[in-house]
């Protein structure tokens, strides 16, 4: 019947080397050419059955993934082992091998070893227009090994066409009985690659054109900024006020600050020190911050920008050829903006 079924399918195919397969045929799609034909006797994925009948264990290795349910009904992907006998994948070889051996013993697998993986399987059911639930599967290639039985070529021949678990007839389940490869065969020979040197590369990318030193200069600055935004935060939360002074005086400390940002004029915030009321003058010398006088602290951080950034190297960022540091604009910028954080600071807490 095979055989008969090969011959018609021969002459279909040679009939025409030009067939269309899928949709939208009519206009082109799915043009498939086929050609060189040939008919091979006694074809088989692997190896001939007659060459997997002596073999020192019992093994069965997927070639698609295997899907498989437990006692329960449940789908599950337990792998045989020698301390735990029952499982879905040997439970189900011992059926079908007690049928395939029409044998009324009882069948009882040992298992030995196994090497699997698993994932997850999915499909669609054109009948209902919804995907299928996904559930667990071996994936292909595991291979289950089980203490040798008698087998023959016919037997693992039926074996194989049969396959294990469910949805066989979407490809899953496909197995191959005791398939291994031995190297010592004529078939296989040994070669060798000529081991290079890798190419050193770079771990900066190379910046070919104006535009892209453009955009790497942009970046760099931006990455500045937010190291520094990162580094202002971190100082803020270890300053705080202690002492006696009014909120006016700090509101105050924070306008003349706010006044001297765009520019970055630092000198505007020591005239207002500089020509203090005594009265004023007395909270700014009073109040303590981090056991050192506010006012000397505001001193110390106008007249010397850069003195609470303490690891310029920590500050540098770098793409290819384009680097960006921080400057001495950058260092007024934010020890104001760090004078308003800690104003606004104390009055908050105060609150």
């Amino acid at each position: 019947m095979c055989e008969e079924v090969d011959q018609n399918l021969l002459k279909l195919l040679q009939k025409s080397e030009n067939i269309w397969l899928g949709g939208s045929q009519s206009a082109g799609y799915g043009h498939t050419r086929i050609t060189d034909i040939q008919t091979h006797e006694n074809w088989n994925e692997v190896d001939s059955p007659e060459n997997r009948t002596a073999h020192e264990n019992f093994t069965i290795t997927l070639l698609s993934d295997l899907i498989l349910r437990d006692a329960w009904g449940q789908y599950a992907v337990i792998p045989p082992s020698p301390q735990q006998l029952s499982s879905p994948i040997t439970n189900i070889l011992e059926s079908a091998l007690k049928r395939i051996l029409e044998s009324d013993d009882d069948m009882q697998l040992k298992p030995k070893e196994s090497f699997t993986s698993n994932t997850l399987i999915g499909g669609f059911n054109r009948k209902w227009g919804l995907p299928l639930p996904q559930v667990p599967a071996f994936t292909a290639g595991s291979v289950f090994v089980f203490e040798n039985i008698g087998i023959t070529a016919e037997q693992i021949e039926q074996l194989e066409a049969e396959g294990l678990g469910e949805r066989r007839i979407d490809g899953f389940g496909r197995i191959a009985v005791n398939l291994a490869v031995d190297l010592r065969k004529d078939n296989y020979f040994d070669f060798a690659l000529p081991v290079t040197d890798k190419p050193k590369l770079s771990s900066q990318p190379q910046l070919n054109n104006q535009l892209s030193c453009d955009i790497a200069t942009r970046m760099v600055e931006r990455l500045l900024q937010e190291k520094l935004e990162q580094t202002l935060k971190k100082e803020l939360s270890y300053l705080s006020i202690e002492g006696t002074i009014y909120n006016s005086q700090l509101s105050r400390l924070q306008l003349i600050a706010r006044q001297a940002l765009p520019t970055g004029n630092c000198d505007l915030v020591l005239t207002l020190l500089n020509n203090l009321p005594p009265n004023a003058r007395g909270q700014f010398e009073r109040a303590k911050i981090n056991n050192e006088s506010f006012k000397q602290k505001l001193h110390a951080w106008l007249t010397n920008p850069e003195s609470w950034t303490n690891n310029k190297q920590d500050l540098i960022t770098k793409i290819s050829n384009i680097q960006s540091t921080i400057n001495d604009e950058l260092d007024k910028e934010y020890t104001l903006r760090l004078i308003i954080g800690v104003a606004k600071k104390a009055m908050k807490e105060r609150k």
